[in-house]
């Protein structure tokens, strides 16, 4: 069946307020250092950055999700490099990142770096960031157009930077599509769309049939089940908001 491909970037917008300077050391809003789904910026990526060992890719995608889920991290442009000092002061111990600081986009790709070993200055934006990254010998430089107007190609550990920003990515994932309503009919549905709905029922213990693909009375009957827990109207009906709730992308 199709899928839709979701890629998931890490970075540091802005204060509680929304704006660059002038908030509260820590995070005080979800909107400080976010995860968010890649989209084009108006000002365009113009690179992105690669690590050519893989395993240096997973290390930033896992940093940076660390650190932006920590709470004790906000954004301030003025104080940006807070969060730098702390984690220096701290021999890069990302548990003992625990006092309020702050940072900004690019300071904060200099923190996941120097979290995965690689040497990079708090001095770092975006106007020097690539020739400083690139200078370590650790990355190759894409920027054809493929990378920097589309998510088709980008990896995990990936690090874009345009005008005034950057990002890292922390998740490439493949969300099963489904482009029709999957309920119990006569005669019975059949497909892969089907097969990926009892597996996903199975998987929240609410399937215990076999993964074979027909949508029979037991798939309907888990599928009730799943509905009436999670708070959805219980018709045995899988369409836009059944779908969803299991994790599929409607189409």
């Amino acid at each position: 069946m199709k899928t839709k491909r979701i890629v998931i970037l890490g970075h540091a917008v802005g204060d509680e307020r929304g704006k660059k300077s002038g908030g509260q050391l820590g995070s005080q809003s979800s909107e400080e250092l976010r995860l968010q789904e890649w989209y084009n910026r108006s000002l365009g990526w113009t690179s992105v950055l690669r690590a050519k060992n893989k395993s240096l890719r997973a290390k930033i995608a896992l940093f940076m999700l660390k650190l932006v889920l920590n709470i004790c991290i906000g954004y301030d442009q003025l104080k940006r490099t807070t969060l730098f000092l702390l984690a220096n002061n701290t021999g890069w111990n990302i548990n003992k990142i625990n006092k309020p600081c702050a940072t900004d986009c690019s300071a904060l790709v200099s923190v996941v770096l120097n979290f995965c070993g690689v040497k990079i200055s708090k001095d770092i934006y975006t106007g020097n960031m690539v020739s400083m990254i690139m200078a370590t010998g650790l990355f190759k430089e894409l920027t054809d157009k493929k990378y920097l107007t589309s998510s088709d190609y980008l990896e995990e550990g990936d690090i874009l930077v345009g005008p005034g920003h950057t990002a890292a990515v922390v998740e490439v994932k493949e969300i099963p599509k489904l482009e029709r309503t999957l309920m119990n009919t006569s005669p019975a549905l059949k497909g892969d769309d089907v097969k990926a709905l009892q597996t996903v029922l199975k998987e929240h213990g609410f399937y215990n049939g076999s993964i074979n693909g027909t949508f029979s009375s037991r798939t309907e009957k888990a599928l009730i089940r799943y509905q009436s827990t999670h708070g959805l109207t219980a018709d045995g009906i899988c369409g836009k908001k059944s779908a969803e709730s299991l994790g599929f992308f409607w189409n």
